[in-house]
């Protein structure tokens, strides 16, 4: 169950992290998926299991989210420093 969630979160995410990203913004969005791992973490360092199911999937959520846009994020800054 535990290697499960990420894997989920992942599926269910990343479709959707576009669309957030166009509506909020590229910076804005990866700032609140790098504030939903920090409370994951701790979350899932509290000693309750609930707390670690929580934590696990805040971070699965954060890490999906990252994993889509931090690549166009480098891409475009490394553009504009190149050029």
């Amino acid at each position: 169950m535990l290697t499960t969630i990420p894997l989920l979160a992942f599926a269910f995410m990343s479709p959707l992290v576009s669309r957030l990203a166009r509506h909020y913004g590229l910076e804005h969005v990866v700032f609140a998926a790098l504030i939903c791992l920090f409370f994951g973490i701790v979350c899932r360092s509290l000693p309750s299991t609930g707390t670690l199911f929580t934590g696990i999937l805040l971070i699965g959520l954060a890490i999906a989210v990252c994993n889509v846009l931090i690549p166009s994020l480098v891409k475009r800054d490394l553009v504009q420093k190149l050029v």
